[in-house]
């Protein structure tokens, strides 16, 4: 197949594989199309039956009523890993990546075609539903199961904004725009008030903001550490704006 038709697990299972993946075990299976992704499955698979319990809760993201799941879905499917951490998947291998190293990947992305998906609960199905980017220019990363499109240049620059408010703030605070006053004290407030107008630009961006918060990165345990400290500070949030 070629590459500006791949399909998001194809891709998945050629990287594992060019990875040093074991191929998965297959047998004959009825359906030319699969149940999952509705490519072809050359006769080779498993049946619905074999790979679906009845816990499976995605019929909503599947595109064919057939019995018969291709080899690639299957290996999406039954890699636990694909579901509980984050995926990346080039043709020249398959990473999963810590959150904290999603945000140099997604400043400088891969060559396509590549896909990224961004697990957070570590509980659900988030590989086979993300997206093949074909190129780079707004690339699409899943968070969870929300597509979110970006453009580098724009993440970098929500990002630069973000960083330095989480060396004074959580990230809740800073998605919210309720900040705690002893720690506006602190920060300054005028600093605070030119930051988050620049923000409230951001959250208009509500999926990159919200994959931009995720990303970033900021002293999270001096954070946590100065809170605990603080037990008896003043925690009024105040909202500016």
């Amino acid at each position: 197949m070629s590459v500006a038709t791949i399909r998001p697990t194809e891709l998945i299972y050629r990287a594992a594989l060019a990875s040093g993946a074991e191929p998965y075990p297959v047998g004959p299976v009825p359906d030319e199309p699969c149940w999952i992704c509705h490519g072809p499955t050359h006769g080779r698979g498993a049946l619905k039956s074999e790979v679906i319990s009845h816990t499976f809760t995605d019929t909503d993201f599947v595109r064919w009523g057939g019995d018969s799941i291709c080899e690639a879905c299957m290996y999406c499917l039954k890699t636990k890993t694909l579901r509980t951490r984050s995926t990346l998947a080039t043709l020249s291998g398959l990473t999963q990546p810590m959150r904290q190293e999603w945000r140099d990947i997604l400043l400088s992305p891969p060559g396509p075609p590549w896909l990224g998906a961004i697990a957070i609960s570590g509980k659900k199905h988030v590989s086979f539903k993300a997206r093949v980017n074909l190129s780079n220019r707004r690339p699409v990363v899943s968070v969870e199961m929300v597509p979110t499109p970006y453009t580098p240049t724009q993440l970098a620059a929500d990002l630069a904004v973000i960083e330095e408010l989480l060396t004074a703030f959580p990230r809740r605070e800073i998605e919210t725009g309720n900040y705690a006053q002893h720690r506006i004290r602190k920060f300054g407030l005028i600093r605070l008030a030119d930051l988050e107008h620049q923000v409230v630009a951001m959250r208009r961006r509500a999926r990159q903001f919200t994959l931009a918060l995720l990303i970033a990165r900021g002293p999270e345990k001096q954070l946590k550490t100065s809170e605990r400290k603080e037990g008896g500070a003043d925690r009024r949030r105040t909202a500016l704006f």
